[in-house]
């Protein structure tokens, strides 16, 4: 028999973060990802990379998937509209930095019990994962953690979305949780090393791939 999967508490969202220029990543082999011009297009293996993300999440049971889009929006807008459960969230204060995208993320979901936030060039998060970063972020920020390495995604409860959002333009999260908010992290320790991976060049692709062998580099 197999073993029940624990579900998500009810209400929670992802956010994914795909708002940014993607520079690293524009060199990529064109003639293994042709036309490609922004890693949330780049396929693994055959979809999108941003439409595995929020599959991914609505597959696990969150209630809704806001892509936070930005730079190359006109492309990657068409591309995650049509699966049901995701809605675009456009930041055009793209380039002021991540944090803008993030505030923008949160405005979208404020309803939500809570929220994943994932950058779209961070592998898609095991179901096990997700359950066991819910089942301890009742009091704030939930980070996954590898060797004493955090990663993504990142859990953060609803309790803590004011605080965060009233952050000045040009803020950095990470600077947040720990002057700000020290007292509601959490960092959970988890078996899966792929929440420390960052796709942002074309050897990081290809490093990960090599990793995943099972996962065909040009789809």
């Amino acid at each position: 028999m197999s073993k029940a999967v624990t579900p998500l508490p009810s209400g929670v969202a992802a956010v994914i973060l795909a708002a940014g220029h993607s520079s690293r990543m524009q060199s990529l082999d064109p003639v293994r990802s042709p036309g490609v011009t922004h890693k949330a297009l780049l396929p693994f293996p055959r979809k999108p990379l941003i439409v595995v993300q929020a599959e991914n999440y609505l597959a696990a049971g969150v209630a809704r998937v806001y892509c936070v889009l930005g730079w190359s929006a006109d492309l990657i807008r068409p591309v995650v509209e049509s699966t049901a459960g995701v809605e675009v969230v456009i930041n055009d204060d793209w380039s002021s930095g991540m944090f803008s995208s993030i505030k923008r993320g949160l405005e979208a979901a404020g309803t939500a019990t809570a929220i994943f936030l994932q950058p779209v060039d961070v592998p898609p998060p095991s179901r096990k994962t997700l359950t066991q970063l819910a089942a301890a972020g009742a009091a704030g920020v939930v980070i996954p953690m590898q060797a004493g390495r955090g990663g993504h995604p990142l859990y953060i409860n609803s309790s803590v979305f004011g605080t965060i959002a009233a952050q000045p333009p040009g803020d950095r999260l990470d600077r947040i949780l720990r002057e700000v908010l020290p007292a509601k992290v959490r960092q959970v320790e988890i078996k899966d090393a792929d929440c420390l991976w960052n796709l942002n060049s074309p050897e990081d692709w290809r490093e990960f791939h090599k990793k995943h062998p099972g996962l065909p580099e040009n789809g």
